[in-house]
């Protein structure tokens, strides 16, 4: 049992230290592609509604 607890908590800290790294340029373009789902989507709501 030690040894799972000891790499769950390693994935915690290498989980950590991606989150730390600055965004790179796929991610930018995820989230610009993300922000435009998220406008296509509402925009699609209002017209339902």
């Amino acid at each position: 049992m030690p040894l799972v607890v000891k790499s769950t908590a390693k994935k915690g800290q290498n989980d950590v230290q991606n989150a730390q790294t600055p965004p790179t340029e796929e991610l930018k373009k995820l989230q610009r592609e993300l922000e435009n789902l998220k406008e296509a989507y509402q925009t699609e709501v209002n017209n339902i509604v």
